[in-house]
């Protein structure tokens, strides 16, 4: 899930209109907890400064007995191309650059579904790319 607690909770309120949510925030016990909730789904947002951690999860979480489907929230995509970072990760879907909750839960109804769910979204303009005009 998303650090930030508005943009967390938006989603998670979005989210409850379609699905069962079970929000968790540390990886430790991540696959624990997915056996024993047994979602159809699991979003992970990739924190830029650490992506690592999600993509570590994505895969861990892929190669259990009955995975789940993996679907990533990304802000934006530094090296790979999205096809590289779904093959690397396992997942079923991603979404890369800003994500309005509505057109998310939209998104992961689709990864529900057993489509391979890919968004690339404007990434927004970033503090220092907003106050140089670029």
């Amino acid at each position: 899930m998303d650090r930030n607690a508005r943009r967390r909770l938006a989603l998670v309120s979005a989210l409850r209109g379609s699905f069962e949510v079970h929000p968790f925030m540390e990886e430790g016990d991540l696959a624990r907890d997915v056996r024993a909730v047994r979602p159809a789904v699991v979003l992970l947002a990739v924190d830029p400064n650490h992506p690592g951690r999600a993509l570590r999860a994505s895969r861990l979480l892929r190669s259990e007995p009955t995975p789940p489907r993996v679907a990533l929230l990304v802000e934006t995509l530094r090296r790979e191309s999205p096809e590289e970072l779904m093959s690397r990760t396992l997942a079923s879907g991603l979404w890369v650059g800003r994500a309005p909750p509505d057109a998310v839960r939209a998104w992961a109804e689709r990864v529900a579904r057993g489509e391979r769910a890919v968004e690339l979204r404007d990434p927004g303009r970033g503090l220092l790319r907003r106050l140089l005009g670029r």
